[in-house]
This record gives C-alpha cells, sequence and structure tokens, in this order.
C-alpha cells in the first residue's frame, strides 16, 4: 500500500518537472488502506495518454530492473534535460545597442603596485605559489619593484 502511495507520488513529481511530459494528477492526493486492502485512485492526465479499444484512457510503465538499462535511460533523461537546444533569435541580437568605441581600461599605475605591497598583511600564511608577504615586500628593494610592477602590467 505504501509502495503505491509512493510510486504514485513519483511519478507525479517526476512528471511534472519534466519538459514534454504528461502531468498526472490523482484524486485524492493521499489514501491510507490496510495491508491486503483495497485502493481507488483516479487519475487525470494533461492529454491524452493511451486509450484503449473499450475507450478506457491509462498510463501505461515499465520498470526498468536492469542496471545498464538503467543507466542508460538516466542518461538519455539527463541528455535530454541539459542538452535542450537554445536558438538565438537573430532579430533580438541584431537590436542590441552595441558601441565600439568603449573606453579602454587604464593600465595599473606604480603607486598602486606600491599601495598594494605596504597593504600586505605579514606573519600570515603564503598563499597558493608559496611567497609570504615578507618575501614580496623585501623583493622590492633595489630593482625588484620595478620587476613585479611589470609582472602587474
Amino acid at each position: 500500500m505504501t509502495f503505491i502511495i509512493i510510486f504514485i507520488w513519483t511519478l507525479t513529481a517526476f512528471a511534472q518537472e519534466c519538459r514534454g511530459q504528461i502531468t498526472v494528477t490523482q484524486s485524492p492526493s493521499i489514501t491510507a488502506e490496510q495491508p491486503g486492502g483495497t485502493v481507488n485512485i483516479k487519475c487525470k492526465t494533461s492529454s491524452d495518454v493511451q486509450r484503449w479499444s473499450n475507450g478506457n484512457e491509462g498510463l501505461a510503465w515499465t520498470m526498468i530492473i536492469d542496471a545498464e538499462k538503467v543507466k542508460t535511460r538516466w542518461k538519455q533523461y539527463l541528455e535530454d534535460l541539459y542538452n535542450d537546444p537554445n536558438p538565438v533569435d537573430e532579430r533580438i541580437l541584431a537590436n542590441l545597442d552595441y558601441n565600439g568605441d568603449e573606453e579602454p581600461t587604464p593600465s595599473i599605475m606604480m603607486e598602486e603596485v606600491v599601495r598594494a605591497i605596504d597593504r600586505l598583511k605579514t606573519r600570515k600564511a603564503p598563499g597558493i605559489d608559496n611567497i609570504t608577504a615578507e618575501e614580496i615586500k623585501a623583493a622590492t628593494d633595489g630593482t625588484g619593484l620595478q620587476i613585479i610592477f611589470q609582472l602587474c602590467k
């Protein structure tokens, strides 16, 4: 009984989130019954799912048990979900303003490099390059500052 409720709930949640899938709603939304009892659930679909020769409509599904088939189905589902083509509307692109005369980004000035080095906190762990703030500050003696400035440009 619990399995049926969970299965129907999963089916409706899955169908509502998938593009191009059929939405299934059920009435009542929650049903409880003692083990061995009978449960009747009325389901309504967003469109005709399958119509049998006697006029009844229904939803047919197959539970995939084979692990490789499950992987293949999930792969297909995720490819459909994430590889959805996103066509570009050329009319919108044509109406976008493009200003090719934008200001160029100014280059870094020597004063900015000096200020950044002065603001480095000492006695801290080095970064991924294993260079400490003390080493950088010591490297500014002589031509070191000019070399660091050239590296920053």
